[in-house]
């Protein structure tokens, strides 16, 4: 049976994103993309439990935005935006 694990992403000040794993405490770990910081993770994990395990674990993915990328998302979705260029003119339109 495959493991799930629940795996917190947070984008921190610097623009790094950091990954944690909630019910392992001293599980987390960072990257420059989420990608990066997902395979990370992983690593990490692999501390924890045999790799094999940890190779093969489900992640629940919680990913925490900026609350000006939250509110863009959620005006994407409401207006029913799906072009490239709006996209970009919304984001840009945020206070900084």
């Amino acid at each position: 049976m495959t493991m799930e694990l629940a795996v917190r992403y947070e984008l921190d000040r610097d623009g790094w994103w950091v990954a944690s794993v909630p019910t392992i405490p001293g599980c987390h770990t960072q990257g420059r993309t989420l990608p990066q910081a997902r395979g990370r993770i992983r690593e990490c994990l692999a501390l924890y439990m045999p790799k094999a395990e940890a190779d093969a674990a489900r992640f629940i993915d919680e990913i925490s935005l900026p609350p000006q990328i939250s509110e863009a998302f959620r005006k994407i979705s409401e207006y029913g935006i799906h072009h490239g260029v709006d996209v970009e003119i919304l984001l840009d339109s945020q206070p900084s």
